[in-house]
């Protein structure tokens, strides 16, 4: 009987210690579930920080790797240039030593006809 007329009087809007108690139970999960939520907010917000975080450490990483490898490819490409241009020379070198010594022999031969 005293639950019924607990119950009507919850109805009618006049707070009993029973209902007393359920609102500050209410109150209390609302607040549990607030601070719940903004903890989860919080933490979702930190996770969210380091990806972007590790993100762009992988990013800088990979620009870093980009950038050593054009510098070993110009590298490459100077040396491969600088040693083609060496050959030329050397080819040069070679030509004008067999011109020279073809004109010193054709010399040689013409010296010797003279002298006979």
């Amino acid at each position: 009987m005293l639950t019924v007329v607990a119950q009507l009087n919850e109805d009618k809007g006049i707070e009993t210690l029973g209902g007393q108690k359920k609102q500050q139970q209410q109150q209390q999960q609302q607040q549990q579930q607030h601070e719940q939520e903004a903890e989860e907010a919080e933490e979702n917000d930190k996770k969210k920080k380091r990806r972007k975080q590790q993100q762009q450490q992988q990013q800088q990483h990979e620009q870093e790797a980009e950038a050593e490898e054009n510098k070993k490819k110009k590298k490459k490409k100077k040396r491969r240039k600088r040693r083609k241009e060496e050959k030329e020379e050397e080819k040069k070198k070679k030509k004008k030593r067999r011109k020279r010594r073809r004109n010193e022999k054709k010399e040689e031969k013409e010296g010797d006809g003279k002298k006979e």
